[in-house]
């Protein structure tokens, strides 16, 4: 039978890419010109969120996660905020799931 990829694994197939590339142009690339003082570039940047003061990531509890809230347009906060940069109900899964799994981020992502 197959094994379900790791967390790890999803990280670095899926999540990071997808962090890099729906969320990096406004809260990772340049230090200085980060939206709403967020830095997505670490899991420490995650964890202590922006100027909401919420953490964006709270490892094993998506529901308390505001990346999650935003990626799922819910209680205002919608990112990205482009509707045609919306995420699909299948990426916003693979968030989920990473969370729910206590946010793993391997400093060298393995492929």
């Amino acid at each position: 039978s197959d094994t379900a990829p790791s967390t790890e694994q999803l990280f670095a197939v899926k999540v990071r890419p997808l962090l890099v590339e729906k969320c990096g142009g406004c809260h990772g690339d340049a230090a200085k010109e980060l939206k709403g003082e967020l830095d997505m570039r670490s899991l420490a940047g995650l964890k202590k969120g922006g100027e909401s003061g919420s953490p964006s990531v709270v490892p094993g509890r998506p529901d308390e996660s505001l990346l999650l809230t935003a990626v799922r347009w819910q209680d205002g906060v919608e990112m990205p905020p482009k509707e045609n940069d919306r995420l699909s109900a299948e990426q916003i899964e693979w968030v989920r799931m990473w969370i729910a799994d206590g946010a793993p981020w391997p400093t060298e992502a393995r492929q």
